[in-house]
This record gives structure tokens, C-alpha cells and sequence, in this order.
């Protein structure tokens, strides 16, 4: 999963639509440790887009892991500190 919802770090902005592929509110969380809240609030809100940066790669791991089990789209990851 990670090819498609780890997103390159670049010094530039992002592009929100063209990364989600669509127009919504955007958060952003940094630090999302495990991932497990961040999955949570992400399916519960299902019409806003999340960026999530962390550093911790196995909690990057878990986060792709509750993305797939969960069919989650409206979340990003930038492994990034």
C-alpha cells in the first residue's frame, strides 16, 4: 500500500486535489504515532481528505495496515519529520 498512499516529501505545496483526486477540507496531523486514532477519524469522516506525517516507520506500517483492512481513500502519509 505504500506506493500508493506514501506521498514523496518535496518542499513544494502540495497540490491537495490532484493528490486525493478530488476537492475537500484537508487536515493535516503530525505525529500520528500507531496510527489507530488517525484511522478512525479518517473513516468517520469519509468527506475530508488527511495528511498524516510520521517519522516512526513501524508506525507508518501500522497506518497502511488500517488503511487497508478499513478500505480507507481519504488518507495520505508523508514519512517525513
Amino acid at each position: 500500500l505504500g506506493p500508493r498512499f506514501v506521498l514523496p516529501y518535496t518542499e513544494q505545496p502540495m497540490d491537495f486535489a490532484a493528490t486525493f483526486g478530488r476537492q475537500a477540507p484537508v487536515v493535516l496531523e503530525i505525529g500520528f504515532g500507531m496510527g489507530d486514532a488517525t484511522a478512525k477519524i479518517a473513516q468517520a469522516l469519509p468527506d475530508t481528505d488527511f495528511i498524516g506525517c510520521e517519522v516512526h516507520e513501524p508506525g507508518v506500517g501500522a497506518l497502511l495496515k488500517h488503511i487497508g483492512e478499513m478500505g480507507l481513500s481519504n488518507l495520505r502519509l508523508v514519512r517525513h519529520d
